[in-house]
């Protein structure tokens, strides 16, 4: 078999990170990404939030998504997105 390696290394930024699952966090999960192609499964993620009301979900991303929908009342919408280097800070604001 012909075989390729296509090296895919982490950024240094979440390399260099640290965890602090005491600190203080702003919500339950945290989801980035485009919002209207459909391989992002923001329309799943809806669906995840409405499920699970007792929990609070960050979505952060660019898109016109919730042009068209509603966004349920634990989903916080965030037309923002970040560069590699600025992830692991805002992640660690989450517990997942």
């Amino acid at each position: 078999y012909k075989t390729h390696v296509i090296h895919n290394p982490i950024h240094p930024a979440f390399a260099d990170a640290v965890f602090d699952p005491t600190a203080p966090k702003d919500a339950d999960f945290i989801t980035l990404g485009p919002f209207d192609d459909a391989k992002y499964g923001v329309d799943i993620l809806c669906e995840i939030a409405k499920r699970n009301p007792d929990k609070t979900f960050h979505l952060y991303g660019r898109g016109e998504y919730f042009k068209y929908q509603t966004a349920p009342k634990n989903l916080s919408v965030f037309q923002k997105i970040f560069p590699q280097s600025e992830m692991p800070a805002l992640m660690s604001r989450y517990r997942a």
